[in-house]
């Protein structure tokens, strides 16, 4: 019984994670803006979907999450 407990807790933390992720990028979506992480440093920052990220700087989904 505990075994189908913990198996539903992960799909449930899973799901939400999932929904969060989506969630994120859809408020970057509205507000025409994405995402980016500095490789060097690792911090998120927000930047306009006119500017396209270079150098040190990398796409993710909203929540800061990589994207696969």
């Amino acid at each position: 019984m505990l075994e189908g407990t913990d198996r539903s807790m992960e799909n449930l933390a899973r799901i939400a994670n999932s929904n969060h992720t989506m969630a994120s990028d859809m408020v970057d979506y509205t507000l025409d803006r994405q995402t980016v992480r500095d490789v060097n440093t690792g911090e998120t920052g927000k930047i306009s979907n006119q500017a396209t990220p270079g150098g040190s700087l990398q796409k993710v989904h909203g929540d800061g999450t990589p994207i696969q």
